[in-house]
């Protein structure tokens, strides 16, 4: 009998498929489903069977035509979820040129959008610290606000790296240490995460 391309016969998954082979009966053989993972059997019959909670049911009624159908429904239902769209790079500048924000590489998957390598400079240094400093961030993030909002994103995504003393400080965090900072695109959403910064 001739399986689909995407089913292994071959004992090449290691000593546990093969030891696994030596309960089923004589003629049947175990097979790898490579789209799914899953270990199914090939009987003497010609019909696929999978593990049931009581022993070898027929899949599908077991006939390949039938399983190639159910296989294909799966590997249209993981073609449709939702893929990053790139959407480039963003700086968003303070209206008095100060303060400013940077991601050099923007995307958006299901409802958030993510900025990546995200940086921050303000006249109080890297991420803004000082009694003004993180003031001069909240023209620019409310551009960057606009922005997602505009995109139909629900969610804002920051990520990057401490690069500064100051900005490791402003996150609560060391330099040279990942954050991820994530917020409702809600002005209620980008006022809660402000109030959040040391």
């Amino acid at each position: 009998m001739n399986l689909p391309e995407w089913y292994r016969v071959d004992g090449a998954a290691g000593a546990d498929f093969v030891s696994f082979d030596n309960a089923l009966a004589d003629g049947a053989s175990r097979i790898i489903n490579t789209r799914t993972g899953n270990f199914e059997v090939l009987g003497a019959d010609g019909l696929v069977y999978f593990n049931g909670p009581n022993g070898l049911v027929p899949k599908a009624g077991g006939t390949v035509a039938v399983l190639a159908e159910a296989e294909r429904r799966i590997a249209g239902a993981k073609a449709t979820l939702p893929v990053a769209t790139d959407l480039g790079k963003v700086s968003f500048d303070a209206a008095n040129g100060v303060g400013t924000i940077y991601s050099p590489k923007v995307t958006m998957k299901a409802g958030e959008v993510i900025f990546d390598d995200f940086a921050v400079g303000t006249s109080k240094g890297f991420m803004g610290y000082g009694p003004d400093g993180a003031s001069e961030l909240v023209g620019p993030l409310k551009k960057l606000l606009e922005y997602t909002q505009s995109q139909g994103a629900k969610t804002v995504t920051l990520k990057g790296y401490y690069a500064s003393e100051e900005g490791a400080a402003l996150g609560a965090g060391k330099v040279g240490e990942k954050f991820s900072f994530s917020f409702p695109a809600t002005k209620e959403g980008l006022r809660d995460f402000l109030k959040g910064l040391k």
